[in-house]
């Protein structure tokens, strides 16, 4: 990806995006950034935002966040995450303090899922489309270790 400056010419494309196939995928943590949750129920909670950089099988790719709220009530979403990506040993009850920012490169498994919903902002307002949405994350899977590079 290159940044082009505010003067200079560019040339006019469509998008390039495409709703994947459900399904699992590998991935590699791109970014990491400390977050908030801006609305719901935990509104104003902390939140991890992972930048997801997945690949399929033909070698294409793309990048999805991963949204982790550090609540009480979704502790088992922190676990997932450490685990998939090898960085928690630890059992159920016990307790372990995540290295939230430490985890830039580490791989993973991800499952993504396709949900359909309605643009609310553009020329398109009140259309229905589809994107992905990253469902669940496990660890890697030893038969498929392309994970595309960053």
């Amino acid at each position: 990806m290159a940044e082009y400056g505010w003067s200079d010419k560019i040339t006019a494309e469509e998008s390039s995006f495409e709703v994947w196939p459900e399904g699992e995928y590998n991935f590699i943590v791109k970014d990491f950034e400390r977050g908030r949750v801006k609305k719901g129920k935990l509104a104003g909670c902390n939140q991890a935002v992972y930048t997801f950089h997945i690949t399929n099988e033909e070698g294409r790719s793309i990048d999805k966040q991963y949204f982790i709220p550090l609540d009480d009530s979704l502790k088992w979403k922190a676990t997932q995450f450490f685990r998939a990506i090898g960085m928690l040993d630890a059992k159920d009850g016990d307790e372990f303090s995540p290295a939230w920012d430490r985890c830039l490169g580490c791989k993973g498994r991800c499952e993504l899922t396709v949900r359909e919903y309605v643009k609310t902002q553009g020329d398109n307002v009140g259309q229905k489309a589809e994107t992905n949405d990253i469902n669940r994350v496990m660890p890697i899977n030893e038969e498929s270790e392309d994970y595309g590079d960053l």
